[in-house]
């Protein structure tokens, strides 16, 4: 049923105006407008003058343009040893390190349920993530995949360290894992804000990403993986130390 819409209107509404007249307005012409000037003393002038001199103003054509710091985006360091991980030392706190190392040992790694081989993977993710000082500190999560070397990896767009429960049975892959991926973590941070040439360099990694399937040579050797794997060899020595290997 539709109702009558004319009775529906509000008698204060100007009916005239919906049908599109318009009101008369009275307009003024521009050149009788008044313009009123703010008037200002003399002592005033003078006080914003002797404030404008006052200003030390470096002339444009003294100033130094400024110049971009050459990046050399293909260097690639090769080994442990030249790598400086920018000051981060992965053994800031020896034995709290190795306290947590020895959950990765082989017979308790073994003696663990899934749940208490988590608990050590976390235990790990909170230590590594202080040395490294990120400042916005990834999300840990699980999933299981049965795949051979699908060990896990480290999301951007989330913000997210993915751990796969399949080969968590790898207790030296478990720990290696954790480190090479919050390593990647922390020089994505450095990327989405770059301030010295090395962070121009993790940019540049990322956006010209060699993946495996394309050349693992070149995989292997770009800079972004082979310091996170420079970075995880570390702890994966100081966990062989433990076991006597």
């Amino acid at each position: 049923m539709h109702e009558n819409l004319d009775n529906n209107i509000n008698p204060s509404v100007d009916t005239n105006n919906l049908e599109g007249n318009k009101p008369d307005i009275d307009l003024v012409p521009f050149e009788d407008v008044t313009i009123i000037e703010l008037p200002i003393s003399e002592q005033e002038m003078s006080e914003l003058i002797d404030e404008a001199e006052a200003l030390e103003l470096q002339p444009l054509e003294d100033i130094e343009p400024l110049t971009e710091t050459p990046i050399d985006y293909e260097a690639v360091f090769e080994g442990l040893d030249e790598y400086d991980f920018d000051g981060k030392d992965y053994a800031q706190n020896s034995e709290q390190l190795n306290s947590l190392l020895e959950g990765f040992t082989e017979d308790n790694w073994n003696n663990m349920e899934l749940e208490g081989q988590k608990e050590q993977i976390n235990g790990l993710f909170d230590y590594v993530n202080d040395v490294l000082g990120l400042e916005n500190p990834p999300n840990i999560e699980y999933y299981n995949e049965p795949e051979k070397g699908n060990y896990g990896g480290y999301n951007p767009a989330t913000n997210t360290l993915s751990i796969n429960e399949y080969m968590l049975y790898d207790s030296n892959e478990a720990a290696d894992t954790v480190a090479h991926e919050l390593w990647h973590a922390y020089q994505h941070e450095r990327a989405s804000n770059p301030s010295s040439p090395k962070d121009f360099q993790y940019q540049f990694g990322f956006d010209n990403y060699i993946r495996p399937s394309d050349d693992f040579d070149g995989y292997q050797s770009q800079l972004v993986e082979a310091e996170a794997r420079a970075f995880a060899d570390q702890f994966k020595g100081a966990l062989a130390q433990i076991r006597g290997v």
